[in-house]
């Protein structure tokens, strides 16, 4: 939606003939033509691009996020192996 009001709001600078519309209509095409195009690419191209991407491998958690969700205890460094455990 926001992209659309955008574009409708700079189609007047973009089909304007009037005295300067020459420096302003270029880049008001431009502007209309990638918020256009930018809502198109988000929503059909980029979730196909990111599915033909292989799914990444298994990565083991932080040691210290796998200490405090109780799965396993695990040092979280040599200096902290002295505290006790809570």
């Amino acid at each position: 939606m926001t992209c659309l009001s955008a574009c409708i709001g700079l189609v007047p600078a973009a089909i304007s003939t009037g005295i300067g519309a020459q420096t302003q209509w270029p880049l008001a095409t431009v502007i209309v033509g990638g918020m256009l195009l930018a809502p198109i690419l988000i929503l059909l191209v980029v979730p196909v691009l990111i599915s033909w991407l292989p799914d990444a491998p298994a990565v083991a958690p932080p040691a210290h996020v796998m200490a405090s969700n109780g799965a396993r205890t695990v040092p979280l460094s040599p200096s902290r192996t002295d505290r006790p455990e809570r």
